[in-house]
C-alpha cells in the first residue's frame, strides 16, 4: 500500500479509505496512535498489527518508559471494521487525540496506513522540505549506505 490521499471524515467519524489502498486492505483492522512525538494514527490489518507489536516490543516492558509507549500504542489501540462503503469508523477518543476532524490524509505505508489531520500533514511535509531535514536526511542515507556495504562485505 502506497501513495497520499486527501480525503474527509463524516460527521460521524468515518473516513472513506482510498480505493487503491483498501484493494489490499483486509475488514478486520486496528487503529492506534503513533509514537510520540508524531500525533498521526496508525491503521493495520488486525494480523499486521500483532507482527508490529511483537517487533515494536519482543519482550515484557522493563523500564517505566517501554511500559508507556505500550500503553500508548498498545492498550489505546481500537479494533474496527471496514463496512461496504470502504469506511471505517475512527473512534472518537483517538480521532480527538491526532486532531482528524474534517480534512485528512491517508498515507500508504507498505504494510499500514497512517491517517493524518490535514494541518499536521502540511506541518509535517514543510518540515521535510526544509534545508535542515535535507542535511538531516543525507546523512542518514550515507550512514544506511555505510551500514548496508559493511553487511554485503561480512556476507551477512
Amino acid at each position: 500500500m502506497i501513495g497520499t490521499f486527501e480525503v474527509s471524515a463524516d460527521q460521524a467519524g468515518r473516513i472513506t479509505v482510498p480505493l487503491a489502498l483498501r484493494r489490499r486492505l483486509g475488514d478486520d483492522l486496528v487503529i492506534c496512535p503513533s509514537m510520540p512525538p508524531e500525533r498521526h494514527l496508525l491503521v493495520y490489518e488486525a494480523s499486521a498489527f500483532d507482527a508490529f507489536r511483537a517487533r515494536l516490543f519482543p519482550h515484557e516492558p522493563v523500564t517505566q518508559d517501554a511500559l508507556s509507549l505500550m500503553r500508548n500504542t498498545v492498550a489505546r489501540a481500537q479494533e474496527v471494521r471496514l463496512d461496504k462503503a470502504g469506511r471505517v469508523l475512527v473512534p472518537p477518543r483517538l480521532r480527538t487525540w491526532a486532531g482528524v476532524e474534517e480534512a485528512v490524509v491517508v498515507l500508504g505505508m507498505g504494510d499500514h496506513l497512517e491517517v493524518w489531520s490535514a494541518a499536521s500533514y502540511e506541518a509535517w511535509a514543510e518540515m521535510m522540505d526544509s534545508e535542515e531535514a535535507a542535511l538531516r536526511f543525507t546523512t542518514l542515507r550515507e550512514e544506511m549506505e555505510r551500514a548496508n556495504r559493511a553487511a554485503a562485505g561480512s556476507g551477512s
